[in-house]
């Protein structure tokens, strides 16, 4: 049964380093076998189409290939669309008067320990606040996550897992997009 997912890269077209046209990322995807596929922005977001069990192969698939188009192959985390409508729809930290620029959503590679993810929110500045929902982190910087030390890859070194990082208007259009599109 086909089903719908949105894959997120991981630091491309940040700084001006790991330059990834979005056009090889859809070409990149429909050539491991994904249909339906949609980028939004140019931070490696894309929505695609594909037998639920075959998501996965797809991605690696898709992010081998990049490698000899645009010379590296980019990490990533996958959600499928209902995944990605139950964290737009729960974000604890939400409130008003919380810009979603500050808010953040960290998609982890899997779910960190208990002892790990201890050991991170022991790391979460004066500023900041974090929860955890399983392979999400639910973040919030106070004065801007330009600002802070609470980082990816400070994250990544702590749970010992790869976390990408969107902020919380882009994971609610990643959302939008999905289900108009899926």
């Amino acid at each position: 049964m086909a089903g719908h997912f949105a894959i997120l890269l991981r630091g491309v077209n940040v700084g001006g380093r790991n330059r990834l046209p979005m056009k090889d990322l859809v070409a990149a995807l429909e050539g491991a076998g994904a249909t339906e596929v949609t980028t939004l922005l140019q931070s490696g977001n894309a929505l695609f189409t594909a037998e639920r069990t075959n998501s996965e192969p797809i991605a690696l698939k898709a992010m081998r290939s990049l490698k000899s188009r645009v010379g590296f192959e980019p990490r990533f985390t996958l959600r499928s669309a209902a995944q990605l409508s139950r964290i737009a729809r729960d974000h604890p930290l939400a409130a008003p008067g919380r810009d979603g620029a500050s808010l953040h959503v960290g998609f982890l590679e899997s779910k960190p320990t208990a002892t790990a993810l201890a050991a991170l929110k022991s790391k979460v500045g004066p500023d900041e606040l974090l929860v955890s929902n399983g392979c999400e982190l639910f973040i919030y910087y106070g004065k801007g996550a330009g600002r802070s030390r609470f980082t990816v890859d400070l994250i990544d070194r702590t749970l010992g897992t790869m976390c990408t990082m969107r902020n919380w208007n882009t994971a609610c259009a990643l959302a939008v997009l999905s289900a108009r599109v899926h």
